[in-house]
């Protein structure tokens, strides 16, 4: 994070608070024992944790509790910031201690932070914050809810942003990925597009497997978006690994059929030996190519 001067006096001192509040949560250890009042805490806060606390360590809270008080009052401070009148003055990268992607643009922001829960899912808490370039701004505090359709983006941040030219505007790629167990990978890539002050979810996929990663790919010469599966390897865990985009899923699962019009084959996966989907961006959005794609017959 580069030394900025924040001009602005309130923005300067939301931007320290935050910042205190970041740090503190990256230090606490879910499963250690804290003094809530070593931490940035009202008296209210503290006496409240205190007074529900069946810690044996008397006076000390576990890490994961603690985080959540510590945490809340990281995003209360973030969604101030990402609505301040100034804030399109700076590079967020420049100024927030969390990890922030941009894209080449410059208008469009996707910042996490570890949640720290202490479990194998290594989930993170994450915001979206996008610039049309009119002075306006649009921000998303991402909990994660409609995501399992495709109409949300993910909760656990992202890595990376692409650009799509269109003639109507330009369409944004999201990758990322995050740890869901001790052998397990989780990845998402999204294409969205902001429209009048709205966003718009073109197209969702995402994988679960203990492969490593990496099943996700994006050739951006030729606009194609491969996902190889391991069907052997998960289909004992994942019921996921097939050709369905996440919304498909959904209209499957709901019995919805007229936008069902793709290839479910969840229950032929035992005699797939592999699995690969490929998809084409046909100007707006990525449609299942049914020839190149690798499929069980």
């Amino acid at each position: 994070m580069k030394k900025v001067v924040i001009t602005e006096p309130d923005l300067r001192a939301l931007v320290d608070e935050a910042n205190e509040y970041l740090t503190e949560n990256d230090a606490i250890l879910p499963f250690d024992n804290y003094d809530p009042k070593d931490f940035k805490l009202t008296e209210s806060e503290v006496d409240s944790l205190l007074k529900n606390n069946d810690n044996e360590d008397k006076g000390k809270i576990v890490g994961s509790l603690l985080n959540t008080y510590v945490q809340a009052h990281a995003d209360s401070l973030l969604d101030k910031i990402l609505n301040h009148k100034a804030i399109i003055k700076y590079d967020l990268s420049d100024i927030l201690s969390m990890a922030v992607v941009i894209s080449s643009d410059d208008k469009l922001f996707c910042l996490s932070y570890p949640a720290n829960t202490g479990g194998t899912y290594q989930s993170n808490k994450s915001f979206i914050h996008y610039r049309p370039g009119n002075g306006s701004v649009i921000n998303f505090n991402v909990d994660g809810g409609g995501i399992s359709e495709g109409k949300n983006f993910n909760p656990d941040g992202f890595e990376s942003i692409g650009m799509i030219p269109t003639p109507n505007g330009t369409k944004y790629l999201l990758y990322g990925n995050v740890v869901g167990c001790t052998t397990c990978i989780g990845e998402y890539i999204q294409l969205v597009h902001f429209e009048n002050g709205e966003v718009f979810f073109d197209f969702s996929y995402s994988i679960s497997s203990k492969s490593g990663g990496g099943l996700i790919t994006y050739d951006k010469q030729h606009e194609l978006i491969t996902v190889e599966h391991d069907p052997e390897g998960d289909n004992d865990n994942h019921t996921d690994c097939d050709c369905n985009t996440d919304d498909v899923r959904a209209a499957l699962t709901s019995n919805n059929s007229e936008i069902a019009d793709v290839i479910d084959i969840s229950g032929e996966l035992k005699t797939a030996k592999s699995l690969k989907c490929i998809f084409y961006f046909n100007g707006d959005t990525f449609v299942l190519n049914r020839k190149k794609s690798r499929m069980p017959e």
